[in-house]
């Protein structure tokens, strides 16, 4: 299995046989991160850290927050000089060789499909959460939710990309503000002196608690990690997006950032 080590050429209009180069960096941008689902990694992935490590979670979310960075940094490199939609199969192919490209291929097909399975079963479980309390269907089967929601995944991902990477980047952008609004309110009441049990702000959360060792800590980074699963989503988009070794870098430095912050 052969793996090109040259950039695919940057002309708008493609030769034959190659994907058309229409896409601008924020739609690149959109790519990588409606892929880490900032939204669903704040509500789902901070449960089991808090159960290993307490308060410390924000200090466990830090330190995969600066694994993540510098990961994302050799993709950074990796993708000022290849621009395949192979993303890390043809980089780890053209570095390291046709075998290390097959696996990385291959793994990365994997870790995608669980991501689609997972992500459906949230839409199904959340769903089926929101319609039940807001009393709009009782206890309706989630697993309907999800087959609906299959399905309209499968309608966007036939149509045009532009499309779905704008959808994407509407619906997280919505989403984050929501949270961001949330956040304000509470540093406001918590600095304010209005929070409930008198709480006060305080940066107790980046030490760990009496008896929570560097192990626990580092055990609960793992689902910091896991939170920015798909970062390097834009470079599969090497052949479709403009002026790629430039925009597909800034995309993932840019994604990798907004996501840790």
């Amino acid at each position: 299995m052969a793996t090109g080590t040259a950039a695919i050429p940057h002309t708008e209009n493609a030769p034959r046989g190659h994907l058309r180069r229409e896409l601008r960096f924020w739609e690149a941008v959109a790519l990588s991160i409606g892929i880490m689902a900032p939204t669903a990694a704040m509500a789902l992935n901070g449960v089991a850290p808090a159960g290993l490590v307490g308060r410390a979670v924000p200090l466990a979310f830090l330190f995969a927050a600066i694994a993540i960075g510098l990961i994302s940094y050799s993709f950074v490199r990796l993708t000022r000089y290849f621009n395949h939609a192979g993303s890390t199969y043809a980089l780890a192919g053209a570095t390291l060789g046709p075998r290390a490209g097959f696996l990385a291929g291959w793994l990365l097909l994997a870790t995608y499909s669980a991501f689609i399975a997972a992500n459906i079963a949230e839409i199904g479980l959340f769903g089926t959460s929101f319609l039940d309390g807001a009393g709009i269907w009782s206890n309706p089967e989630w697993i309907g939710l999800s087959l609906i929601a299959a399905a309209l995944v499968w309608v966007l991902a036939y149509g045009d990309v532009k499309f779905v990477t704008r959808a994407l980047l509407s619906f997280e952008g919505i989403s984050v503000a929501a949270i961001v609004i949330l956040i304000v309110v509470i540093f406001a009441k918590v600095i304010g002196g209005s929070a409930p049990n008198g709480q006060h702000f305080t940066l107790d959360s980046f030490v760990p608690a009496s008896g929570v060792g560097v192990g626990a800590v580092a055990f609960a980074s793992v689902f910091g990690l896991l939170s920015f699963g798909g970062f390097e989503g834009a470079a599969a988009l090497g052949e479709e997006t403009n002026n790629p070794r430039r925009n597909i870098p800034f995309a993932i430095a840019a994604a990798v950032g907004f996501c840790g912050v």
